[in-house]
């Protein structure tokens, strides 16, 4: 993977418009990051996201042909929960780093067999993260910094 990282958003709802301007605010130093690619079926949320993307992304009304596509080094999947593992089981086959919505599935099996679909994986190593945490945002992790520095 190049320095500069190439992000597609799977789910242009509210939390996806969220990683695009999070991704966005990212320093452009040591490479940088962009948003290269949106997927979404409705179009309406395609739209919106289109309309506060910088870097002029590709757009797809299905989040298999954004992962066929090349475009991305990454993808962020942000769509409703109960999509998670459907939308999971299509990336982990991906050669992609993942970041995923919590939570990343709404049934045990689900996270047994996508857990069991990385462990066989063969390829370069890659990051699959499950987003948690707001900590790291930086006007939260400023805040949290002034809170205890009292």
């Amino acid at each position: 993977m190049s320095a500069h990282i190439r992000y597609g958003i799977i789910g242009c709802g509210s939390m996806g418009r969220e990683h695009i301007e999070n991704i966005q605010a990212l320093p452009r130093s040591e490479g940088g990051a962009s948003v290269t690619a949106l997927a979404d079926p409705h179009g309406p949320s395609r739209d919106a996201a289109l309309a506060i993307a910088r870097d002029g992304p590709r757009v797809f009304g299905d989040h298999r042909e954004l992962l066929a596509s090349g475009l991305c080094d990454a993808v962020v999947i942000a769509t409703p929960n109960f999509t998670h593992a459907a939308m999971m089981r299509d990336a982990l086959a991906a050669d992609v780093h993942i970041l995923a919505e919590k939570p990343i599935v709404t049934r045990i099996a689900d996270g047994v067999e996508l857990v069991d679909l990385e462990r066989r994986r063969k390829g370069r190593p890659r990051v699959v993260w499950v987003a948690q945490e707001y900590r790291y945002m930086p006007p939260v992790a400023e805040a949290i910094r002034m809170t205890r520095e009292g």
